[in-house]
């Protein structure tokens, strides 16, 4: 068993731990559920290195114990949920016509 600290950007730390031949998206889902996150939104880094293959494990990365990664979020444009909102004026055009 390992220990991986992260750190996300608003400083939210969380300590997860998980053993060396867990993949990166094993990661992800240990994270989210601490965080209250998606994890297919969430990005680890170290410096500039992503970790973003979802089936590579955590050894291949060497990812050791009490090694600190970064969190960042994908921001989409828009989510898979929302629902483009009708403007008001083109309601008021066609109740006037």
């Amino acid at each position: 068993m390992i220990k991986v600290v992260c750190n996300d950007q608003p400083g939210k730390k969380v300590h997860v731990k998980c053993n060396m031949n867990d993949r990166i998206g094993d990661l992800k889902k240990l994270i989210v559920a601490q965080t209250s996150n998606r994890w297919n939104k969430i990005v680890p880094k170290k410096w500039f290195k992503i970790f973003k293959d979802y089936y590579i494990s955590l050894g291949d990365y060497e990812l050791h114990d009490r090694m600190n990664l970064e969190l960042y979020y994908h921001r989409s444009s828009r989510s898979a949920n929302s629902v483009t909102p009708t403007p008001v004026f083109k309601v008021l055009l066609i109740q006037i016509i």
